[in-house]
């Protein structure tokens, strides 16, 4: 597989704002989002292309689209270095004894996507689950989930001190390096898009970026022509995990996030298979583009 490979250093706390809380507040994802990345590569692009013609408009079906609204190119979700490498999320099939914290020096992790429903039936009550991110190196699981902080700001603008708004922000805080990936199909693809991160050593990211949120610094861009996110054995029975958020539809278009609705998926990829459903959750996304829809 043909990718772009690179690292984000945090000099500020970063939000990335999840669909939670109330309107006077922001929670972060602990990642950082591909689309913010495709985001800041298509500024950059635009900053670019306008050096030579200062009316350029990047156009939804234009010469470029490829580079940014296809499955040609994908912007894969930046997450925590581990180890020096780039760590994957947990799984929720992981599971920890109940009464152990996260946080313990070694812990025994227990994978019930290989029990059956009988043995994870009668672990239940003894076990919870794990979060995080995770590198895997000769049988031991590194886990690390990113750290956070949480800061306060007051409105001042407003001259009455009635109408005051406190501002309450749950940040990615500074000091951490996320590792992140962009595919793409072809090596002038990869050159291009490579070129311009090469380009980009200082960047803002992110909310907020006027309140003292968001720089980053990107280093170690490298194209790798033969990368993957891991190695794996392809057995007759297969542990399917996704490693981001992903969106399910019916035949009518309904998001439909079941097991029913993966099988017909893969199905129509040509993948004859029974889909027994181990653990699935659900979350909200969302987002607005008024540019590109």
């Amino acid at each position: 597989m043909l990718a772009i490979t690179y690292q984000i250093h945090l000099d500020e706390p970063a939000i990335f704002a999840a669909l939670e809380g109330d309107p006077n507040s922001a929670v972060t994802y602990p990642y950082i989002p591909g689309s913010v990345i495709r985001g800041m590569i298509i500024g950059r692009f635009i900053q670019s292309q306008r050096t030579q013609n200062k009316h350029f408009e990047l156009e939804a079906n234009g010469q470029y689209s490829h580079l940014f609204f296809s499955p040609q190119t994908r912007y894969l979700n930046a997450y925590p270095l581990i180890k020096g490498k780039r760590s994957l999320p947990v799984p929720t099939t992981w599971m920890i004894p109940k009464y152990k914290t996260s946080d313990e020096a070694s812990l025994h992790i227990a994978d019930t996507a290989y029990a059956s429903k009988q043995e994870n039936g009668n672990k239940a009550s003894k076990l919870k689950s794990l979060s995080g991110f995770t590198v895997v190196e000769n049988g031991k699981a590194y886990v690390y989930k990113p750290k956070t902080t949480i800061n306060v700001h007051t409105a001042r603008a407003r001259k009455d001190a009635g109408e005051q708004q406190i501002f309450r922000y749950k940040a990615l805080a500074d000091g951490q390096t996320f590792v992140g990936a962009i595919l793409c199909e072809t090596e002038d693809d990869a050159k291009r898009l490579c070129k311009l991160l090469q380009d980009t050593e200082q960047i803002l990211l992110g909310g907020s970026r006027t309140a003292g949120y968001g720089h980053a610094t990107i280093s170690e861009v490298q194209i790798d022509s033969n990368w993957s996110e891991l190695t794996s054995n392809i057995t007759t029975n297969v542990v399917l995990t996704f490693l981001s958020d992903t969106l399910l539809r019916d035949e009518h278009g309904t998001y439909i996030p079941t097991s029913k609705t993966l099988q017909a998926y893969l199905n129509q990829m040509g993948i004859a298979c029974e889909v027994e459903p181990i653990s699935i959750k659900t979350t909200w996304v969302g987002g607005f583009n008024r540019k590109w829809g």
